[in-house]
């Protein structure tokens, strides 16, 4: 091999290394843009490939658009997403995931005016999409159209009977309603996915507490209390079933376990002022007054 074919194939070899290296690298930019799990480098990496594109492959620049998009919205930085967003969309107007991501970034803006168009068009390219019916029904209930609310819950639980956003959705817009017994079936129908699900365990208490059946909601907060004994509002709540039912001490015992979880709220020391004025034990409620007055002195509801 003369020493001019050498050189030529150590210039071809090395091209053909440097062509691979740079192909390794934009398909790890690509990778890292569409399934990368640290978000805030994974912008980054979209960013680039936006930067590179030359406009040629339109339908995968406005993927890196919609996926850049959708790390921002993971990031909480939902104004930043809306300009890829749109980009996205006037690139390729064909996505329906687009449109949805559009309008739930809308909706969690509070512009759910400017939502609703792009949840009509995101379900027209695609009706049985989940997703997109789950967060048009969750912004209908947002702007307390609670009837067609419902409605789209139901269609997402179509799709998905055992799908828990939507079952939660579906009972909070059966109770606002006013139809009770069906919301409480409904938080029911949770329960059974989710027995230790502590947003239906406290719903449904509220929902029966409300309809005066204080023993099944004293069983409801105490099984919420078993899974996470540290919220002292929830005590405060089960003082109030229990005094409903004369349980005055175990009344009692849950407001002292709410006081020693959160010694500064002035309202859980009302509650037990308040709990012994409704027995009329006077002196105890004297002597609960005084404790409080000294450690919130300037108070105005103590005083």
């Amino acid at each position: 091999m003369t020493l001019r074919k050498l050189n030529l194939f150590i210039i071809t070899c090395a091209m053909g290394i440097l062509g691979y290296v740079f192909l390794i690298s934009d398909n790890r930019m690509v990778q890292a843009c569409f399934h990368g799990k640290n978000d805030a480098e994974d912008v980054s990496a979209c960013t680039k490939l936006i930067a590179a594109s030359d406009g040629t492959n339109v339908p995968m620049l406005a993927q890196f658009h919609l996926h850049r998009a959708q790390k921002y919205v993971r990031l909480d930085q939902d104004a930043d997403a809306l300009p890829d967003l749109d980009r996205a969309i006037a690139l390729d107007d064909s996505n329906a995931e687009s449109y949805t991501q559009r309008a739930i970034v809308h909706s969690k803006l509070g512009d759910h005016s400017a939502a609703l168009p792009d949840f009509e068009t995101s379900l027209r390219l695609s009706p049985e999409s989940r997703w997109a019916l789950h967060w048009h029904a969750f912004t209908l209930f947002e702007m307390k159209r609670y009837q067609e609310a419902l409605d789209g819950y139901e269609a997402a639980l179509v799709i998905d009977p055992e799908y828990i956003p939507s079952l939660t959705g579906r009972s909070r817009s059966l109770a606002w309603l006013g139809r009770s017994d069906e919301a409480i079936q409904a938080t029911t129908d949770i329960l059974e996915l989710d027995p230790e699900n502590l947003w239906a365990l406290q719903g449904r208490a509220n929902m029966l507490a409300n309809a005066e059946q204080f023993e099944p909601a004293i069983a409801d907060i105490e099984r919420y209390i078993q899974i996470n004994p540290n919220n002292s509002y929830v005590h405060v709540k089960l003082a109030s079933y229990l005094e409903k039912v004369g349980e005055i001490d175990a009344a009692a015992e849950a407001l002292d376990r709410a006081i020693e979880l959160n010694p500064e709220s002035v309202n859980h020391q009302i509650a037990r002022i308040g709990l012994w004025l409704m027995v009329e034990n006077y002196e105890q409620m004297a002597a609960d007054a005084e404790s409080a007055y000294a450690r919130f002195p300037h108070n105005d509801e103590v005083l």
